[in-house]
């Protein structure tokens, strides 16, 4: 007879999260990106190439995180069909920024995409004078004194690096004579791959434990239902679990 397990609470969850700041959701307002221009833009002013890039990430809205899939092929002479593994597959990206009153932002992709492809001689660019390697950052509120920028109570949680992106598409805006509104431009971006890395999370978040596992062991412990949690998470902060990532060889 097989012994029945209880069914999860919400009561446990609620525990289970206030035993580490770590096992909280993740927010999706958080968040930084970085773009460099790319080494053919010689049109646009350096100067402004400069304060264009530094200020980029305040006026992104939005950001979509990349998708990653694996190809398949099929085969069948008899029987159920059988997929396997061909290679792997990323999606585009898109970022939405709000527009600034002198289009600053606007013009340097307008630069960006006409260096790519030039519809003034029907010209190309050399892929390396338009690709850059483009970083999206995850944040979350941690304890003081991992700073962001100065900030106190964030910790950077994820990196995904995009190698080989470039801007592709600049959508439409509709201007109208209805309720004023705030302007925003999308721009979409291919990129070769990308790599997540979580190494920061674990250098952060293990400062953040230490602040508060004594606390948490003696709270937990008084309770039976989660002594198999506590006996796991002492396994685990006895020796540190946090993959590393190498950008350049992948999952170590």
């Amino acid at each position: 007879m097989t012994e029945s397990v209880a069914p999860s609470s919400f009561k446990k969850w609620q525990k289970y999260i206030a035993f580490d700041a770590a096992n909280a959701p993740a927010n999706t307002n958080q968040y930084s990106i970085e773009i460099a221009a790319p080494g053919g833009m010689t049109s646009f002013n350096d100067v402004k190439k400069s304060t264009t890039v530094q200020s980029i990430d305040f006026y992104a809205n939005n950001v979509t995180l990349p998708s990653r899939a694996v190809t398949t092929g099929e085969i069948n002479n008899i029987g159920q069909i059988r997929r396997f593994a061909t290679g792997q597959t990323n999606s585009e990206i898109n970022v939405q920024f709000l527009v600034q009153k002198d289009q600053r932002h606007r013009e340097f992709f307008e630069h960006w995409l006409h260096m790519t492809a030039s519809d003034s001689d029907n010209t190309v660019a050399f892929y390396n004078d338009y690709v850059i390697d483009m970083v999206i950052r995850k944040w979350e509120y941690g304890p003081k004194g991992n700073d962001r920028d100065g900030d106190a109570n964030y910790i950077n949680s994820a990196v995904f690096k995009l190698y080989g992106a470039y801007p592709f598409n600049l959508g439409q805006i509709q201007l109208d004579n209805e309720q004023n509104g705030l302007m925003y431009m999308d721009v979409s971006f291919y990129f070769e791959r990308y790599r997540m890395d979580v190494v920061d999370k674990g250098m952060n978040l293990r400062d953040a434990r230490k602040m508060n596992l004594r606390k948490d062991l003696q709270q937990a412990e008084k309770d039976e239902s989660i002594n198999e949690i506590i006996r796991q998470f002492r396994r685990f902060y006895s020796k540190p679990q946090f993959g590393t990532f190498n950008f350049n060889q992948g999952l170590a």
